[in-house]
């Protein structure tokens, strides 16, 4: 190592060094000296001795004093697209879930509105049919308004019964 760059050198016994491999390192100091060895297959074979290892420093600690803290950890990366997938994939269900549970709830209280509104005392509107009970078996029965004041027949029990005549707020009152 000179300065940033840093030199790999190996040589045959009885050879010259030849450069293997020159990178940009830094100038930060070396913690740890790796020597690897590659085959090419797995036929080849690879014998290795080591007679000359030089390892240079400007300075070596002193034994018994503390290393330097090590460096603070890097912050977690963002989430990557994966993971955001992931995220939308979970959570749009359980949106989609909640927002139609919101919807039946907000229809079902309009819907108890209306029928509280219309079964109120006094709220005139239009009659469409007549409710009655049969005056044989007690079937509820329930005819078109025009039938009022006519003959019906039971589908129970076959009973002819009389419609009733529609009672209105008016008629009630005289």
């Amino acid at each position: 190592r000179k300065g940033k760059t840093l030199y790999c050198l190996a040589a045959e016994p009885g050879k010259e060094f030849v450069l293997l491999q020159q990178s940009e390192f830094g100038v930060k100091d070396l913690r740890h000296v790796r020597l690897v060895g590659v085959t090419g297959g797995p036929q080849a074979a690879l014998d290795v001795l080591v007679t000359d290892v030089r390892i240079r420093a400007d300075g070596f600690t002193k034994a018994g004093a503390t290393p330097p803290p090590a460096p603070a950890a890097p912050p977690a990366p963002p989430p990557s697209g994966r993971s955001m997938w992931i995220i939308a994939a979970v959570a749009g269900p359980v949106l989609i879930l909640l927002a139609s549970a919101g919807a039946v709830g907000v229809w079902l209280v309009v819907r108890r509105r209306r029928s509280v509104r219309h079964a109120e005392p006094g709220a005139e509107e239009p009659v469409d049919s007549v409710r009655f009970a049969c005056g044989k078996c007690g079937r509820k029965l329930k005819v078109k308004a025009d039938k009022a004041g006519k003959k019906a027949s039971c589908p129970r029990c076959a009973a002819i019964v009389s419609v009733p005549e529609i009672e209105t707020a008016e008629s009630g009152e005289s």
